[in-house]
């Protein structure tokens, strides 16, 4: 099985899925026997302008999962665009710090400001996002909820 990942760990990738023909995976990179395999959904070779507009949560509408890192955000109709990905440590670990890669331009004060604002307003809302996800009857809604509020609130 292939999944959806970007960056350092995409390893594969397809011809057009859009060609009618039949799909054909191939590396690109050596990869490890056991080695997940991870194409991206949104730097594909026939996703056209995707890479900064199809972000996490088109992923989540249109494949139901929340993307792991990096992810990608878009937000305000592009003003702003970045990645948010795991600090590696001198090893190539995870380190369990993550860092904002900018694709637009960093946010001037009012851009920070409107993070922030928006930022607050998801952190007081924790308990209410928790409890109604504990409402619904499917275990992936409800992962896939409180996931995607962690990611938000990150």
């Amino acid at each position: 099985m292939v999944n959806h990942r970007n960056g350092r760990w995409t390893n594969v990738e397809s011809n057009s899925a859009h060609e009618g023909k039949d799909i054909r995976v191939y590396a690109t990179r050596d990869i490890d026997q056991g080695e997940q395999l991870y194409l991206s959904y949104n730097e594909c070779t026939d996703c056209c302008c995707f890479a900064h507009t199809y972000t996490l949560p088109d992923i989540i509408r249109d494949y139901g999962f929340v993307e792991q890192y990096p992810q990608r955000w878009n937000i305000d109709s592009s003003w702003i665009m970045f990645e948010v990905d795991e600090v590696l440590d001198e090893n190539g670990e995870n380190s369990g710090a993550l860092e904002v890669i900018w694709f637009s331009d960093p946010p001037e004060f009012s851009g920070r400001h409107f993070l922030h604002g928006h930022l607050r307003r998801l952190q007081r809302m924790y308990d209410d996002v928790l409890a109604r996800a504990a409402l619904l009857e499917s275990d992936h809604e409800k992962r896939v909820i409180v996931n995607f509020y962690d990611a938000l609130s990150t």
